[in-house]
């Protein structure tokens, strides 16, 4: 008998006000937020994938630039991740 495997969700979706990256078993990776007073987007604690600290406290113009920021960072945290297993091996 062979096994049902449930498809992850892999892409952005709104939802109640957020902007959310879900990356297949890490849903909620990136959460792009409006500010509650205000026009700027943040990068919201809510984002699965742990971001430094200084991330949370920056405010950007459009929601495409934060989304370009948190993803910029995503990459290169990846590709560092990727350099180090490479080289162990």
């Amino acid at each position: 008998m062979s096994e049902i495997v449930k498809k992850q969700p892999f892409g952005w979706r709104e939802t109640n006000g957020y902007t959310i990256l879900d990356l297949g078993t890490m849903p909620n990776s990136i959460v792009i937020k409006k500010e509650e007073q205000g026009n700027r987007f943040l990068i919201s604690l809510r984002s699965y994938f742990s971001f430094p600290d200084n991330f949370y406290k920056l405010r950007f113009e459009t929601k495409q630039e934060a989304i370009d920021y948190a993803c910029k960072y995503l990459a290169e945290w990846v590709q560092e991740l990727n350099n180090e297993l490479i080289s162990n091996n």
